[in-house]
């Protein structure tokens, strides 16, 4: 690498050395700043970070046929893993993907499970709050779309990821 002159007419020869010369750096990490070091994790700490989240996750590889759309005892819609007797509340994004695979609305699903703000009130006022009816319509809605054996493949192995509580 060629040594080039800058601004004030110190060299800098290094790559990357011209960023952080100036500022105080922790032992822990040579090219970084001090400013930056509390946001910032060793490689092996990474790992193991990355291990930790990876094991609150499980992967369900399964057919539509061992899962059933059901309301929980919280009166929410749940998808009930009949393998492992296990009810899982589908995130939005799950939520967006049964209305995929389902080939129905997006929007009607999540609309379906969110309270209503009143609009004209501040401080977390609602219209109203979803409840145990609004779970069952989504039951009767996926069961007639996603879980309806004559539209989508009831046996084709898909991938349900859940994540531990």
């Amino acid at each position: 690498m060629s040594t080039a002159i800058l601004g004030n007419g110190v060299k800098r020869g290094e790559t990357g050395e011209h960023f952080t010369d100036t500022q105080n750096k922790d032992k822990r990490f040579r090219n970084i700043s001090s400013i930056w070091t509390s946001q910032c994790m060793t490689f092996d700490e990474g790992i193991a970070e990355l291990e930790n989240q990876q094991s609150t996750i499980v992967d369900h590889h399964d057919t539509l046929n061992d899962w059933e759309p059901v309301v929980n005892e919280k009166g929410q819609f749940a998808l009930l893993h009949k393998p492992e007797g296990r009810s899982y509340v589908p995130t939005p994004h799950c939520l967006d993907m049964i209305a995929g695979v389902g080939e129905t609305s997006r929007w009607m699903l999540s609309d379906l499970t969110a309270d209503k703000e009143n609009k004209n009130k501040k401080g977390g006022d609602y219209k109203y709050t979803r409840d145990f009816t609004d779970a069952e319509l989504i039951v009767r809605i996926v069961k007639h779309t996603l879980f309806h054996p004559t539209r989508i493949k009831q046996d084709t192995p898909r991938l349900f990821r859940t994540w531990k509580d």
